[in-house]
This record gives C-alpha cells, structure tokens and sequence, in this order.
C-alpha cells in the first residue's frame, strides 16, 4: 500500500489560503469600486477579467508545474498574490491598478491551485487519494466561503486598504506552509 506524505494536510491548507486570498479580496472589490465612483458596469468588467486570470492560464500553471515542479509554482502563486493585494492595498482608488491588482489575484490563485491539487494528488496516492482530495475539495469551499463572509466586517473595519494588507497574512502563512511541506517531503525521501 502507498504511504500517505505526512504534507498532505499542509498541502491542503495551502490551497485553502490561497482561496481565501482570493475570495475575500474578489468579494469586497465590486462593492468598494462602485462605493469610489466606478459603475456596476465597469466594475462587472473588472471582476471578469478577474476570473479570466483564474482560468485562462491554469494550462499554462499545470504544464510547469509538470515540468519545474509543484513547490516552484506554489512559490510563484504565493509571489503573484502578494503583488496582487500590494496593489489593491496601495492604490485603491486607481481603478486601473485595482483591475491589474485582481488580474494578477486571479492568476496567483490559479497558480497556487493548479500546483498545490498536482501537489496533493502526488502525495496522497493509493485508497486514500479520492478522499483525501474531497477533503482538500471541501477545505477549499469552506475557506473560501468564510473568507467571503468575513470579507465585508474586515471591511467596514479596515476599509478596502486594511483587508488587502490583512490578506497578507494568509499569504505569508501559505509561504511558511510550502517550507514545511519541502522539508517533510525531504525527511519521507531520507527515510
């Protein structure tokens, strides 16, 4: 039977991170644009250009995650977000950086889930792997949801600024978490 990585939880609480990165910050975007002065028409569009940064390069992300490796481009996701929230908490009333600024959440995003689920099904293989990729499926949602839900009282407390600054916090937790999973999976190898 294939030995179960002892990452996998961390793996999981990566992708986690990441989506609720993006979740939060995505949610609370529309609202504080329109609340600045942009339309709902242009802030429909800035948030379509969001999600085509979470899609359009997810073959690309997959490729060299294949080629360079998981951890590499888990690493660039997480650089990718962190650029992405310096932006939205920095100009927050330039709509253009926002745009750029949520283009480059939704790519960081993908990077980060493209590589950690190749990630978790590489360390999770045998009779486990399907449920080990429910749970990292429902870690994801419920992160993502809570994010979503915290995302408006971070706001009114923070304003749009101090939500993208807090972000930062599950970024650099998501950078600790991919240094712990390198150095478990060096340990497995030794052993």
């Amino acid at each position: 039977a294939a030995k179960l990585s002892r990452a996998v939880p961390f793996a999981i609480a990566v992708i986690g991170l990441g989506h609720a990165t993006m979740a939060g910050v995505m949610a609370m975007t529309p609202v504080h644009l329109v609340h600045e002065g942009a339309t709902v028409g242009e802030a429909s569009f800035v948030i379509s250009l969001h999600v085509a940064g979470m899609y359009a390069m997810s073959p690309v992300f997959g490729i060299l995650s294949d080629k360079i490796g998981r951890v590499p481009v888990l690493i660039v996701g997480q650089v990718v977000l962190a650029i992405s929230l310096a932006l939205t908490a920095l100009f927050p009333m330039d709509h253009t950086i926002v745009t750029i600024g949520l283009i480059l959440l939704g790519l960081g995003w993908s990077a980060n889930t493209v590589a950690g689920s190749a990630l978790i099904g590489e360390l999770s293989q045998g009779p486990k792997r399907l449920t080990i990729q429910g749970r990292s499926d429902a870690a994801m949602s419920a992160s993502g949801a809570l994010a979503g839900v915290l995302a408006g009282p971070a706001v009114t407390a923070l304003g749009y600024s101090g939500l993208s600054f807090a972000a930062f916090a599950f970024v650099a937790s998501a950078v600790a978490l991919v240094a712990l999973i390198v150095t478990l999976r060096s340990r497995e190898s030794a052993e």
